[in-house]
């Protein structure tokens, strides 16, 4: 199976956190979401709300690590059904601080988990 993925940097969590997942374009409510992984430009996520969103939809994503809330806008790149729920990977628009935030903060959720 061939995957489009080329960043070198993917950070999968040993326990998933949760986050909020916000449709741009409608102002829908927050939908909760698990992170299952993270890179500095993308996250695969876990949905269990059956919503609307499908690949293309612009979003913004929040979550939390180490107390340190991280928001980013993005795209859904592709919607695939799980068990009774859906997995989702999002493509997310960043900057430096963003990426130098969040791998400071991986490092220390690593050291803290080790």
């Amino acid at each position: 199976m061939y995957f489009k993925r080329n960043e070198a940097f993917r950070f999968s969590f040993s326990k998933p956190i949760p986050g909020k997942l916000i449709e741009s374009t409608n102002n829908c409510t927050p939908i909760n979401v698990t992170i299952l992984d993270v890179s500095k430009n993308g996250a695969k996520v876990y949905c269990e709300d059956n919503t609307q969103l499908h690949s293309g939809n612009q979003i913004k994503l929040s979550f939390m690590i180490d107390d340190i809330s991280f928001d980013a806008l993005g795209t859904i790149s592709w919607r695939k059904p799980a068990k009774t729920s859906y997995e989702m990977g999002i493509h997310l628009i960043t900057d430096d601080t963003y990426h130098t935030t969040m791998i400071q903060s991986l490092k220390k959720l690593k050291r803290m988990n080790s």
